[in-house]
């Protein structure tokens, strides 16, 4: 009998039974099933949940698809993390946005994650501004997710090492040195490196350096300094360094 078969079973066992409370354990079952290798086995009979089954069962259903969907397009999202970062084309930056679910700290991270990573090629700079990443991110800085935080601010970074100086003035604009000032002051140290990176970025570019200063930054780096952690400690070096 091949692998799995006898969970199979037991799901299209619990699927013929008519009591609400066996219905809505297989709809929470399938859930679970739905993040693995059986996704595409539990399809139907989700729907044939939602068809037929009570209001909870039909609510458990639905957030079931919902799961499968988002676990369809949080696979694609690895294509970004290649080593070579790939030019997006028209309207893909956009559709990548809709799937950082406000209710889904495991999307947006792996959203953040991709932009991220697509922010490492100034070909994708422009396309980020224009389609809504930095927009996004900007709110996703602020998550109470310290990941979604980190992948968030990176993002920051990557788009503040743009040679043009329209995308500093955009981003500078938006508020985002002052939200880096107060990343760079979070209790997590891999947010607090995120944020002196880009700060550093920031101030690279000599037309930024007195708004990194007027923006805050220099207590928050010279607390960085004193921190246990060597990265925190260079990161926040590289950053006064930059400034300076």
């Amino acid at each position: 009998m091949r692998r799995g078969r006898p969970l199979t079973l037991t799901l299209a066992l619990a699927l013929t039974l008519t009591l609400t409370p066996i219905l809505t354990l297989s709809a929470v079952l399938i859930l679970t099933l739905t993040r693995g290798p059986g996704a595409s086995r539990a399809t139907d009979q989700l729907f044939r949940l939602y068809r037929t089954g009570s209001t909870d069962v039909k609510w458990q259903a639905k957030r079931a698809l919902s799961n499968l969907e988002a676990s369809r397009a949080l696979v694609g999202l690895r294509r970004y993390g290649a080593e070579v970062v790939p030019q997006v084309g028209e309207g893909e930056i956009a559709a990548l946005c809709k799937h950082a679910d406000a209710a889904n700290v495991g999307a947006q991270r792996e959203v953040a994650r991709a932009l991220a990573n697509i922010a490492a090629a100034d070909c994708n700079h422009q396309p980020l501004l224009d389609e809504g990443a930095l927009a996004l991110c900007l709110d996703l800085v602020v998550s109470n997710s310290a990941e979604v935080q980190q992948q968030a601010t990176r993002l920051l970074g990557n788009l503040a090492l743009s040679e043009d100086a329209t995308i500093h003035a955009h981003m500078l604009g938006e508020g985002t040195l002052e939200l880096l000032v107060l990343l760079a002051a979070s209790w997590d140290e891999a947010v607090q490196q995120e944020a002196a990176l880009a700060l550093a970025n920031f101030a690279m570019q000599p037309q930024n350096r007195r708004s990194v200063v007027q923006a805050g930054a220099l207590a928050p780096l010279l607390e960085q300094l004193s921190s246990d952690n060597p990265g925190v400690n260079y990161h926040a070096a590289q950053a006064l360094l930059a400034i300076q």
